[in-house]
């Protein structure tokens, strides 16, 4: 569904032609002057609707006649079936009791102030998002607006939409999700993209897109659009907002490269409230911000009401009516027609579940079903209204209400709404979801169900009939099942607002705050006499069973009873037996949902207690009562003094794309113009972890029209063996499949939609084996690899022997997604004997060789051309290129162009990621903490294929000494093979496992000791001049930064007021470290350190620069920029960068390492060192001539104005086999300080300030050294806390199947949000410190940054770590306590034992040492 030409597709799935106006129904009846086939009526309800041959996990009751449908279609080709059932979603419109006649027969909207009318039809469940970017049918290309994720979960594609709202008499604006709104949910609204607010072509660019760019807060660019209408939507309502108004717009808005700060700082500027406290780089003017050159809404628009829509597609009808009547109508004609709104959960099923639904009912312009309304006893909720509109509302009146006491039961209902819809979701989704579809839906981990049934709220059910009210707690039947009949709309919810003696609290925790669904949410209510006693008890839990659940027995429990510790503790026990889950319940965490029930119960106790007694609640125990940390406006200060070495070396200018990634100008793989003949592919993927292929028939999924054919191993034309390392895995699997989700081959049609669903009808039959699929089982199989790499250095005996303490241990570290935005995306162009690949990957040379290896052809008949990517942190190194080779395959075979886009879901569950680790340890040490010998045995989930894992090793043994000397040290590391996909590069390759492992011996040993960790870094740090057990040299910066960072943040005072906030807050705890890192620059093998650049300048003095590597966000291009225009002297603007395409460079090794700018950089100073040599003697002779002067002279004097710039690093590299060498060419280091706190009830967190010092030599461009400084250090952060990956194993034995990943997508898996990043975040890069030995290796002194600060993330958990314990201390638990990572908040609340999670395990002792389940 996802790029649009749906309606051609149709045309040939339904080749009956409307014109003939005649159609035949299933039973023989002809219909005439319709064109539609109809089926008999049935007068049973019918069996689940199902296509043959389609997979549909959905339960969808089937329309009436669809039983007589369903017998014939199994006789019945699937072309023909497809056809049939195509034609059956307009069979009720044949002939119709409701006439729509005054309804608008075709869709219009306002596109960027153009008017635009769909006069040919469009289908009524295309999304936005289609018609904007790829819809020539329609003539819109705008391609600005980014598909990231297909369920609204990143806010890449947010756009604009504006309405007029004739009874208010004024414009609202929204920004929505384009991904999931319907394209006829627009019809007489303004859509404004980014395209739409301004460019570069006409220098007129918005305030909005003009200040992003100058705060740098744009890196890869491919989530900018999307921040940029975010702040736009909110401006458009409030041109004045204050920090925190503007700043919650961006809730539902991610980005995986700045790390937000910049985009935050961007935001200030627009407030009065901030706008003073922040500055541009190099103090840049801002752009003025006038709210009347903004986009005009039209005024057409205003002056006429919305008329009702009717759109008939190919598959699928829209009806959009305006009055109630016509809505039961329409519901009583079609009583399984889909009542939609904002399509929030429907825009999913039909994007990645393939549902067809053959009606839709839109509501959202009926007048009685999106009013809301107060009255002195109840509020009404419309079942249209949105849940921006209701949270705009009780948030008004929560204020109103608090400010009478009499009127606190009414202020503490419009409290609990509140509380819930501020952390529902995102802004987008807010926008345009309902209270209807919320409730409609029946989630079992809704927000708001609880609220309503709590509150005794009734649910108003209307149908032609008439209408009934169903109270809430009767409503909910079971799993997504509620208590509606086919031909009920809901009509409204009414919610009562108390009496007197009511209290109401609503709670929710998830793995992020900010747009996650709830691992359990919950709102409880009492009514208490004036004495105390409880005369009414609503406890409603959502995320404890199937439903929203009403905790029956405890409320009866409670009844009549004093509302004290007593009694509540006795409720307790109650509780925890009638919400009991078993260990297999699906979702998983029973112990930690427990211990959050409980924990909910008890804030709500203290908070009533507080309120109706403050006296009576000691203060160390009102932190209970806290909820989610409230949102905050984070603060930065960026520390630097760089001096400017030329025109433009030490210039913090803006990334030099920015201002094209800010306006939607920036061209990614899938922007690229479609070619004449292009098709679509789609892959076809195992679905079982291990099993050999029995067969594979494609029959089916050929038959159908627009498919031009299905590609495997036997279609390959050269090799279908391939792999970074060794070539040990298979192009399209054979005879085996390997893991779940692994290619077996690839469909090929003229559309997307006709090839992903021509994919799902290709039936592989398999026989299944056994499968391993975490590294516990590989280790306990003995199933690894056979390369195998150690380090040793000294004694590790005798360093044991002369150790006052030996202690052992042993850590898991999990995996973590790239979750880079633009996902893998390819595009092959055959011509002749040569194949052109547009590539969204790090790495152009070995995708070139793949390809060419695939196809049976010399490497010089492909070219891979590059342009920018969206993010890649090495997720597009190695696992990128197969996709190039599925495209040139089918390519070569059709000889037409074939571009394969992978969607977000696949794309995490087939590309792996970050490896995860086990790490073994034996550490001896003195009894002062000195450490004496170490010994290591690391374990990697390599998965089903070498890839880089053995690389990824190495690093990780060469960094197991963190920054700490270990003179008598072994290790050895192992690969372990499973039945999972291969994991991959990832920013930090081996290191943060590395240094983490070694920062858990450190703490180990503080623990064991009863000392601060602080004292045991210090004292094992290295000292200047030291050398690591592979003998390299430390410089001096790692002391200098540890001291400077200890002063700077006031390390001392801070940890003495964290021992203070302890003390007086018993639910509440802080965390402080001190932390320092240190990273090793170089790529692991040598011959990789090595690279080219052309340097052309031409007669108008203009220089343009080709290098072999890859722009991704990291100002790779602009760096190099710089540094040649201070070697030519000349202005920045007059130096351009081309794309990286291998038949400009050869043999370019990947975009990596932290490499690029050390590598090209240096390159193309070397071009410029000959150009600027040639063109020495003209500037001699004329010092006042003009640059472009000078290249014109020299052109007429025939000098060569090109130069090929080549270097290769000087270091000597690491020897293995020998264990000799020097494995970098230099370190990047720094020390971090964090603070933390947590929630000990809940696990939630919050990082309150990070400082970080770090000696990055001499930065070539501050602005964007900052800004991989604090991308890293969030992404570190994100692995070591809320990042999980859930797998199929023995852990997880809810998932199913085996091998296959729960949480692929930004549903579940869960990056950093704008509301993670510390409070208070100040960054210096240390003066004065280029390294002597650095100066002629590191391009103008600077070094290496996009990776090293990831080290300093994990600095979150180990603060985190420091406030468990503050916790655990209280129960008189004390020791080292070993916590894999990530420390996700279930990891955080089971750590901190106390009374509840002793209930919630069952068990003191396993409470105490409670180890949370996770995929390793």
């Amino acid at each position: 569904v996802r790029r649009g030409r749906l309606r051609r597709v149709h045309r040939h799935a339904v080749p009956l032609r409307p014109h003939r106006r005649q159609s035949r129904a299933p039973g023989g009846e002809l219909v005439p002057g319709c064109g539609l086939l109809r089926a008999r009526q049935a007068t049973t309800e019918s069996p689940p609707f199902r296509v043959p041959g389609v997979q549909n996990s959905f339960k969808y009751h089937s329309p009436p006649g669809i039983s007589s449908w369903r017998s014939q279609m199994h006789r019945l080709p699937i072309s023909r079936a497809l056809q049939s059932a195509a034609s059956f979603g307009r069979t009720n419109r044949s002939v119709r009791s409701f006439h729509t006649d005054s309804y608008k027969q075709s869709l219009s909207f306002y596109l960027n102030g153009k008017k635009v009318d769909f006069p040919k039809g469009i289908e009524p469940d295309v999304p936005l998002i289609d018609v904007l970017r790829h819809d020539p049918e329609h003539g819109q290309s705008l391609t600005g607006t980014k598909l990231t994720c297909g369920e609204g979960g990143c806010g890449a594609c947010t756009v604009t939409l504006s309405h007029y709202d004739h009874t208010a008499g004024k414009v609202v604006h929204r920004a929505v999700n384009s991904c999931l709104v319907a394209a006829c949910y627009a019809q007489d609204m303004a859509v404004t993209t980014v395209e739409g607010l301004g460019n570069t072509r006409t220098n007129r660019m918005h305030a909005i897109q003009d200040r992003l760019n100058t705060f740098g807060g744009s890196q890869c660019g491919f989530c900018t659009p999307g921040f940029v209408m975010s702040i736009h939507a909110g401006l458009q309502n409030n041109p004045q907002p204050d920090a925190k108004t503007l700043m919650k717009c961006l809730d539902g808005n991610l980005c995986r490269c700045t790390a937000y700060r910049p985009i935050v700082d961007t935001v200030k500027s627009f407030c009065d409230d901030t706008k003073d406290s922040v500055k541009p780089p190099a103090n840049r003017p801002l752009a003025p911000y006038d709210p009347a050159k903004d986009p005009q809404f039209p005024e057409e628009l205003k002056t006429r009401p919305v008329a009702p829509l009717h759109v008939a597609g190919s598959r699928s009808q829209w009806y959009a009516p305006t009055t109630l009547e016509d809505v039961l109508k329409l519901k009583a004609e079609h009583p399984h027609a889909k009542i939609v709104a904002g399509m929030t959960e429907v825009g999913i099923d039909l994007r990645f579940k393939r549902h067809h639904i053959p009606v839709f009912i839109s509501p959202v312009n009926v007048a009685e079903l999106t009013k809301v309304t107060l009255t002195d006893n109840a509020l009404e909720i419309g079942s249209a209204a949105t849940l921006s509109q209701l949270y705009e509302l009780v948030k008004a009146k929560h204020a109103a209400f608090s400010a009478d006491p009499k009127l606190a039961h009414k202020a503490s209902v419009m409290q609990a709404f509140s509380d819930q819809l501020h952390w529902f979701s995102g802004t987008q989704i807010r926008n345009v979801a309902s209270i209807g579809g919320n409730v409609m839906n029946a989630s079992p981990i809704s927000d708001l169900n609880p609220v309503l049934m709590a509150l005794n709220a009734e649910f108003v059910l209307r149908s032609t009939a008439g209408s009934r009210t169903v109270q809430a707690k009767d409503f909910f039947l079971g799993y997504k099942k509620v208590d509606c009949k086919g031909n009920e709309i809901l009509e409204s919810v009414r919610v009562p607002l108390g009496q007197k003696g009511d209290y109401v609290e609503a709670y929710k925790q998830s793995r992020r705050r900010e747009d996650d669904i709830a691992i359990v949410t919950g709102c409880l209510r009492v009514r208490l006499d004036e004495a105390g006693h409880v005369q009414e008890a609503k406890l409603a839990y959502g995320g404890v069973a199937p439903v929203t659940k009403l905790a029956a027995k405890t409320e009866q429990f409670l009844l009549g009873k004093l509302f004290n510790e007593d009694t509540f503790s006795k409720a307790c026990e109650v509780l925890r037996h009638e919400l009991h889950l078993p260990a297999n319940v699906p979702g998983g965490m029973p112990e930690y949902r427990m211990s959050l029930a409980l924990g909910f119960f008890y804030k709500f106790f203290v908070s009533v207690t507080a309120k109706r007694s403050p006296a009576a609640v000691p203060k160390t125990t009102l932190s209970a009562a806290h909820k989610l940390f409230e949102p905050e406006i984070p603060r930065g200060q960026q520390v630097y003094d760089v001096p400017k070495r030329g025109t433009s070396v030490g210039d913090a200018a803006p990334h030099m794309s920015g201002a094209k990634q800010t306006t939607g100008e920036a061209i990614y793989c899938d922007d690229i113009p479609r070619h004449a003949g292009e098709t679509q592919g789609a892959l076809v993927l195992s679905k079982h972890a291990h099993a050999r292929i029995k067969s594979v028939d494609a029959s089916e999924a050929l038959r159908l029209p627009g498919v031009l054919g299905y590609f495997g191993h036997e279609h390959v034309p050269g090799k279908n063996l391939w792999g970074h390392i060794l070539l040990d895995e298979e192009l399209f699997a054979s005879e085996f499949v390997l893991h779940y989700g692994q290619p077996i081959g690839m469909i090929v049609a003229d559309t997307e939609f006709t090839a992903k669903r021509a994919a799902d009808l290709v039936k592989v039959e398999y026989e299944p084996l056994p499968a391993l699929l975490s590294m516990e089982d590989a280790i306990e199989a003995e199933s690894f690899y056979p390369q195998v790499h150690g380090l040793s250095d000294g004694d590790v005996t005798k360093g044991f022997a002369e150790s006052d303490h030996v202690i052992n241990g042993s850590v898991r570290m999990g995996g973590q997604e790239h979750f880079y935005f633009e996902t893998h995306q390819s595009v092959a162009v055959p011509s002749e004997d040569n194949v052109l690949i547009w590539s969204s990957t790090q790495e152009a040379g070995k995708t070139q060789k793949t390809v060419a290896a695939a196809l049976g052809i010399p490497a010089n008949r492909v070219v891979v051309q590059v342009g920018r990517i969206g993010g890649g942190f090495g997720g597009k190194e190695s696992r990128s290129m197969n996709f190039s080779a599925y495209a040139a395959i089918a390519a070569r075979h059709l000889n037409r162009p074939v571009r394969l886009n992978l969607e977000r879901d696949v794309d995490m569950t087939i590309t792996g990621g970050r490896h995860p680790f086990r790490g073994d340890y034996k550490v001896g040490f003195t009894k002062e903490g000195l450490i004496k010998a170490v010994d290591y045995h690391l374990f990697n989930h390599a998965g089903l294929s070498m890839d880089l894992s053995i690389a990824v090793m190495d690093r990780a043994l060469l960094h197991l000494d963190g920054c700490y000397r270990m003179p008598n040290f072994n290790a050895i590391g192992h690969l372990c093979k499973t039945h999972m996909p291969s994991n991959t590069a990832f920013r930090g390759f081996g290191s943060p496992q590395g240094h983490f492992v070694a920062e858990v011996v450190v703490e180990h040993i503080a623990r064991t000791l009863k000392v601060p960790v602080e004292q045991i870094r210090q004292l094992n740090m290295y000292k200047d001049g030291e050398v690591t057990y592979y003998k390299q040299k430390i410089p001096k910066s790692i002391r200098k930064s540890w001291a400077e960072c200890m002063k700077t943040s006031d390390f001392e005072a801070r940890r003495a007021q964290v021992e203070a906030f302890n003390q007086a807050n018993r639910w509440r705890k802080r965390g402080i470290v001190l932390q320092p890192a240190k990273y090793g620059i170089a790529f692991g093998s040598l011959f990789l350190n090595q690279g080219s650049a052309y340097v052309h300048v031409y007669t108008d003095g203009s220089v343009l620069v080709t290098h072999g590597g890859v722009e991704m966000g990291q100002g790779l291009n602009t760096k190099v920029c710089q540094v040649v225009a201070s070697a030519l002297g000349v202005p920045l603007n007059d130096v351009h960068c081309r794309e990286m395409a291998t038949d400009k460079i050869a043999n370019a090794s990947a975009t990596a390492a932290s490499m690029g700018s050390d590598i090209y950089g240096e390159a193309a100073l070397n071009a410029c060192k000959e150009i600027a040599d040639r063109l020495a003697p003209y500037r001699a002779a004329d010092p006042t001539l003009a640059f472009k002067d000078i290249a014109a002279k020299a052109y007429m004097d025939r000098v060569n104005l090109s130069a090929h710039g080549f270097f290769k690093s000087p270091h000597a590299g690491w020897n293995w086999a020998t264990g000799k060498g020097e494995p970098w060419r230099y370190f990047t280091l720094g020390t971090v300080c964090t603070e933390v706190e947590i929630d000990q009830l809940t696990g939630d967190y919050k990082v309150l300030r990070s400082d970080l010092v770090m000696d990055i030599g001499a930065s070539i461009n501050p602005t964007v050294d900052i800004g991989q400084i604090e991308g890293a250090f969030l992404q570190g952060q994100g692995w070591c806390t809320i990042e999980e990956l859930v797998w199929g194993d023995k852990e997880h034995p809810w998932v199913h199947p085996q091998g296959r990943l729960a949480t692929a997508g930004p549903g579940a898996y869960k990056i950093p949000s704008a509301d993670d990043v510390p409070l208070d975040w100040r960054i210096t890069l240390m003066k004065d410190m280029p390294d002597p030995n650095v100066e002629h290796i590191a391009v103008h002194s600077s070094k290496a940054v996009g990776e090293p600060p990831l080290l300093m993330g994990m600095s979150v958990y180990t603060a985190l770590k420091e406030a468990i314990y503050a916790a655990r201390a209280q129960e008189g638990l004390e020791g080292f306590l070993q916590i894999d990572s990530p420390m996700t908040s279930e990891r955080i609340r089971m750590a901190c034992t106390d009374r509840f999670t002793r209930l919630a395990v069952g068990d003191d002792r396993t409470a105490s040492n409670f180890v949370a389940k996770g995929s390793f």
